[in-house]
């Protein structure tokens, strides 16, 4: 019996688990917030540490400059109101890397004044490995896919 419940619970949770493992998921901003944007603010550490990779910080400014988006990069939160952005962007991977880095997540914020703390608006998690030195193009047109479907575009 203790068999059969294992067995049972094992096939309804697999696929579920094999699902939220790969591939990509973006939740979108409205057009609404997507035309208030002004100017980007985005956390670039004075360390990298192992879940920011500089190189696919570089990447992303790369795409924001493509995508026309005026944008700034800080230190630290603090500094959004000093450099009057209208929205934060924040990303992390699992790998300095640049040809390790199997997940990405790139989240934007809308940003308030005097505060701390931002709503978060939208967001995209990728789960699937990009190698920037074997294949840039392919991270970058992913990256920059993922970027449009974030602003609703």
């Amino acid at each position: 019996m203790m068999l059969k419940k294992t067995a049972l619970a094992l096939f309804i949770s697999l696929p579920l688990v094999l699902t939220g493992c790969a591939g990509i998921k973006t939740r979108s901003m409205n057009s609404g917030d997507a035309a208030e944007i002004s100017k980007v603010c985005m956390l670039i550490p004075s360390g990298y540490s192992k879940r920011m990779s500089k190189d696919y910080g570089d990447l992303i400014q790369e795409v924001l400059k493509n995508n026309n988006i005026n944008y700034d990069t800080v230190y630290y939160m603090g500094e959004v109101d000093s450099k009057n952005c209208s929205h934060y962007l924040k990303y992390s991977t699992r790998s300095v890397q640049p040809h390790l880095t199997n997940f990405l997540r790139i989240s934007f914020y809308k940003a308030l004044k005097n505060q701390m703390s931002y709503p978060k608006l939208a967001e995209t998690a990728i789960r699937e490995k990009h190698d920037l030195i074997a294949d840039y193009q392919k991270a970058y047109n992913t990256i920059d896919g993922e970027f449009k479907k974030m602003l609703g575009k």
